[in-house]
């Protein structure tokens, strides 16, 4: 979406259970005191990298460690994604926490023109469809589609019907 919003030359968006607000995703799974752990995380990251001496945290984890994406069941259906032969490690600088806490969709939908998918799954306990209901009114070109599934389910077990709805929007946009 702020691609589609900052240039002119992308032709279609799309935004699969998408996360359109980076301090309400980050709140939602924690109370006030992980919160605060999060961005103390990334100051000391932001400051330990000016000296070499960066600070990760997990990509994602229970609610009760400092990871990027908490929440009951997010890291068994996150990893479930990840292929275990890949050299990929679940870590992150943690002042990836801080640009999270500002991101903001809505400043970037007002210079989004082309044609736009939204995906919302109706289960969705990291990303609500509300959020996508609002970002859908606010697009001069947008497909809302709300489907049962939670965050993690259109990657995987709802993939084809996802997929499905991901085609048939391109189809709609450029043709056969």
């Amino acid at each position: 979406l702020r691609l589609a919003g900052e240039r002119a030359d992308v032709d279609a968006a799309m935004a699969i259970t998408p996360i359109l607000d980076g301090r309400a995703f980050l709140r939602r799974n924690r109370g006030t005191k992980q919160f605060l752990r999060a961005v103390a995380a990334g100051l000391r990251d932001r400051v330990g990298g000016w000296a070499g001496a960066g600070v990760e945290v997990p990509v994602v984890g229970t609610p009760e460690e400092n990871a990027v994406v908490t929440g009951p069941g997010a890291k068994r259906a996150y990893l479930d994604l990840v292929d275990r032969e890949s050299d990929w490690r679940n870590a992150t600088p943690a002042r990836s926490l801080l640009a999270l806490a500002r991101f903001r969709a809505g400043d970037a939908l007002d210079g989004v023109r082309a044609p736009t998918l939204l995906l919302a799954g109706t289960e969705d306990a990291q990303a609500p469809p509300s959020a996508a209901e609002r970002a859908a009114d606010a697009l001069p070109n947008a497909t809302l589609v709300r489907m049962p599934a939670d965050h993690w389910s259109p990657y995987a077990t709802d993939f084809e019907p996802a997929l499905g709805h991901a085609i048939a929007f391109l189809r709609d946009v450029f043709g056969d």
